[in-house]
């Protein structure tokens, strides 16, 4: 019965959406609030929650009534009754859920900005996401192309983009400014920037992005230590060694009973007090060097942004400057653009009958 007052009570203090509404625009972004489980609920606001007003009062009518009818019908000794009643409740909360995950669909998916990039595709042309490929898993799902991503080593797939035999799908600001500026046209898949519009803010997302560089960086250099050729290849060759062989003779004691148990490196209780492995002087010097400058990069634009907030303006960040700079921005929907390199895309018809004179 709580579950049925808070659901009726969320509906009646809803308020009404615009029409044709952008459900992501009704949302309140709570950036410090998401390193919690549950934060994302922060997002909700009373116009947001009118988007769901018919969903919740399935919920709280269902499990009111179906509640009711379930204690009558026991009480009288009933069962049967009681269980058909309580799976048709189910049966209406299941169709109350699926409406609104249809309602909250385009801060999920992005099947309109897929859509609208397939009307405009042609063959050589390349498509980019901004960040995490998980937030952009769909619109490969619905075009069935290729992507690149821009800083996208995160998540599941970070460590593996570090091996030799990953695609070279993977671009930092640097190689991604010459591809947008050069010849080829980009199609550019971004989620809205990150908002700050006071100091604290700034310095919360700042530290978060040191501990998440710190993390990148000591990773880059574990995996790029596999990559060469070292004392991690030759204690695999070791491992395989034979017992009784000429190999076996030359493990220690502590590598034949990983290898007499079937116990593989790295994944023994000792092994955590092993010392992270590290690649040679000259690779690691180089990602020393690729954290200074994204470091500094990022110093830049918390000075700015300091100074915007002082002025009483507010300060973003999320989509490189010489994108903002220059693009066409062919479609916007659940918080997220596709932005172009291609400007006359963009341009009334118009336009483009002159420019092909």
């Amino acid at each position: 019965m709580l579950a049925c007052i808070v659901a009726v009570g969320l509906a009646i203090e809803a308020q009404a959406p615009p029409a044709n509404y952008d459900i992501a625009e009704l949302l309140k972004k709570n950036p410090d609030a998401y390193r919690l489980s549950f934060g994302h609920f922060l997002d909700l606001t009373p116009r947001a929650l009118g988007a769901f007003k018919v969903p919740l009062l399935m919920t709280g009518i269902a499990l009111a009534i179906g509640t009711l009818l379930n204690w009558l019908l026991r009480r009288a000794n009933r069962t049967l009754p009681a269980n058909v009643v309580l799976a048709c409740m189910m049966i209406v909360f299941l169709l109350a859920a699926h409406s609104g995950l249809v309602i909250f669909s385009p801060v999920l998916d992005s099947k309109v900005l897929a859509d609208r990039l397939e009307s405009v595709w042609k063959p050589g042309d390349l498509i980019e996401f901004n960040g995490d490929y998980e937030a952009a898993s769909t619109l490969p799902y619905y075009d069935q192309r290729q992507v690149r991503m821009l800083n996208g080593r995160d998540s599941n797939i970070w460590y593996g983009s570090l091996f030799p035999d990953a695609p070279d799908l993977f671009d930092d600001s640097q190689s991604f400014e010459k591809l947008w500026k050069g010849p080829q046209r980009i199609f550019f898949w971004t989620e809205e920037e990150t908002v700050f519009r006071n100091a604290a803010s700034i310095t919360d997302y700042s530290n978060t992005w040191y501990t998440t560089q710190r993390d990148r960086v000591e990773g880059e250099k574990i995996a790029a230590s596999t990559q060469e050729k070292s004392a991690g290849q030759q204690e695999a060759e070791n491992l395989s060694a034979a017992p009784g062989s000429p190999a076996w003779k030359n493990l220690s004691w502590r590598q034949k009973t990983k290898r007499a148990f079937g116990v593989m490196p790295d994944t023994t209780f000792s092994s955590y007090f092993d010392p992270l492995p590290k690649p040679s002087p000259a690779l690691e010097a180089l990602i020393e060097a690729k954290s200074r400058a994204e470091k500094q990069e990022f110093e830049n634009w918390k000075k700015d942004a300091y100074q915007r907030v002082q002025r009483g303006e507010a300060a973003s960040h999320g989509i490189p400057a010489y994108v903002k700079e220059s693009h066409c921005e062919l479609a916007k929907w659940g918080g997220k653009y596709l932005l172009t390199n291609e400007l006359k895309l963009c341009l009334p018809l118009a336009a483009l009958h002159r420019q092909s004179r």
